[in-house]
């Protein structure tokens, strides 16, 4: 099986070999030139990398140091090839060395967020497309609440690079979207969130989009990346609010509660990307507000039982406050009035798996 001949990142001038047996000998750059006949300031521009070493300097240097001249002229011949093969190098493709591979490149190909490219410069100007930038500290601007907005206190592994591939394919969903004519203020929020339950109830996703933009918010779905682990974000983008849902958990009752999460945030002026997964907790006043909001929307009208309730009395409670069986199950459930035990036992019909498709559901 054949080696894989190594190949130097950067050039490095003989000068490095010259400076490193000064400084094991412990001879000066002044004693270097007064020893080999050369002046100092020739001493000086190879030691710096500035000139290149010739023949007769090489001599000389054999003389003093005991380095062969021919291996110092060696050294000098591969510094001047790896700088000439250096200047052929496209920049994008060092990028991609630095930047680009921290990216899930390939699922995101995979998911057909972007096109898949052979070489790492074509891929890192595809990524950059992509992402809407022009470099990597274009990226740092644009994604500082990255990092820091979403919630990384549970056992969830998530990179912040594919935190803003997730965030950033739900811009480009939403920039497809019409921009809503309607400016999204709290009592139009208010007015329909009764239409807004009962769309989650019975899992219309196409009304809840509709609906949301009726209420000047767009609304997209984009399935999650594997490090990413998010289960919604809002922000503002293209000047409107925007509400980004995964489905992360597959159950109705958790994207009812997802939704209405991240329409807390928007109801409440809050700013910056704010990115969630509910499976975590958070103690900021962001989403404290935007849980106090969804709470309030989906069991600040439920009856206070002081049993566990049958499947029966949970659904008619489901129908009188607008929502899917499996909403309240879930609450009783959090609430520990249900253990999750007979949630999965007892109550398991009432339970509603669901799974989004994501490209029906994609704006064209």
């Amino acid at each position: 099986m054949g080696q894989t001949k190594y190949t130097s990142p950067v050039a490095v001038h003989p000068g490095e070999l010259i400076k490193e047996w000064l400084e094991e000998s412990g001879m000066t750059s002044r004693e270097f030139a007064l020893r080999t006949g050369k002046p100092e300031k020739t001493i000086s521009h190879i030691l710096n990398g500035k000139s290149a070493i010739m023949k007769d300097v090489a001599d000389s240097f054999e003389i003093v140091t005991g380095i062969p001249a021919d291996y110092i002229l060696r050294f000098q011949a591969k510094y001047e090839a790896d700088v000439a093969r250096l200047s052929r190098i496209d920049p994008m493709e060092t990028l991609w060395d630095s930047f680009g591979e921290l990216f899930p490149y390939n699922q995101m190909v995979k998911m057909g967020w972007i096109v898949k490219e052979r070489t790492k410069a074509d891929k890192m100007r595809g990524l950059l497309s992509f992402l809407g930038l022009t470099n990597e500290q274009a990226f740092t601007e644009a994604y500082t609440t990255i990092g820091v907005a979403y919630r990384h206190t549970g056992k969830a592994r998530r990179t912040p690079y594919d935190v803003a591939a997730w965030v950033r394919q739900g811009q480009i969903l939403a920039s497809r979207q019409k921009r809503p004519e309607t400016v999204a203020r709290k009592e139009i929020i208010t007015s329909r969130i009764p239409e807004l339950k009962g769309a989650l109830k019975i899992g219309d996703l196409p009304l809840l989009v509709s609906l949301c933009a009726e209420i000047g918010v767009k609304l997209v779905f984009v399935e999650n990346l594997p490090s990413a682990s998010i289960s919604g974000a809002a922000y503002q983008y293209g000047g409107s609010p925007v509400i980004q849902l995964s489905g992360k958990g597959k159950t109705l009752d958790k994207l009812t509660y997802n939704f209405f999460h991240e329409l807390g945030h928007i109801y409440h002026g809050h700013k910056g990307i704010l990115v969630d997964d509910i499976d975590e907790a958070t103690n900021t006043d962001e989403e404290k507000q935007a849980d106090a909001f969804a709470t309030k929307v989906l069991y600040g009208d439920l009856r206070d039982f002081d049993h566990a309730p049958s499947r029966s009395e949970i659904i008619t409670e489901a129908d009188r406050v607008g929502v899917s069986p499996c909403v309240v199950l879930g609450h009783l459930t959090h609430t520990r009035l249900i253990s999750y035990q007979e949630a999965s036992t007892r109550y398991r019909s009432l339970q509603k798996p669901f799974e989004i498709d994501f490209e029906e559901i994609a704006p064209r």
